[in-house]
């Protein structure tokens, strides 16, 4: 669902994609390569410290990259406006790096007082139909915002469909 205005891009998204795809391929090389390196080396005894060393390792590679996975999939990449269909969809990211398109109806999003959105730079994009409770980070940088005023209806749940 490519169609619509484009009102919101986010630079960052091709870093995101690469770190999150460097953090999936480090713990697969991790899982893949270390742990038989490491017995190979010792000669297929292991005793508990190397495992233990080993184990906590790949812990914390996993732990790091479930939190880049919940970071992805709530940082907004880009926000397209469907007037003709009064939704609106915010593109994420999943786990792999990979685009995903979430469309809500604009009346469900949550407004945020106008205050909010012109003092902060970062703001929550909270829908009230979001079965899962997810909340969309939006970096509101000015060089980040296409269409700035129709961007800052739309947070303020004044949206103009027409």
């Amino acid at each position: 669902m490519a169609a619509g205005a484009l009102i919101y891009r986010s630079p960052w998204v091709l870093g995101a994609r690469l770190l999150l795809r460097a953090k999936v391929l480090q713990v697969g090389t991790m899982v893949g390569v270390g742990a038989p390196l490491a017995i190979a080396m010792r000669a297929g005894e292991l005793g508990l410290g190397e495992y233990a060393v080993l184990g906590s390792t790949f812990a914390g590679s996993v732990v790091v990259g479930a939190s880049l996975a919940f970071i992805s999939e709530r940082f907004v990449g880009e926000i397209r406006l469907h007037k003709e269909a009064g939704s609106v969809v915010v593109s994420t990211l999943s786990v792999w790096g990979q685009r995903l398109d979430h469309v809500y109806p604009v009346a469900a999003v949550v407004p945020l007082a106008p205050r909010t959105v012109q003092q902060r730079r970062a703001v929550p994009l909270v829908f009230h139909t979001d079965a899962k409770g997810r909340q969309h980070v939006v970096i509101l940088r000015d060089d980040h915002a296409v269409d700035r005023p129709a961007l800052e209806q739309l947070l303020t749940g004044k949206a103009v469909m027409r």
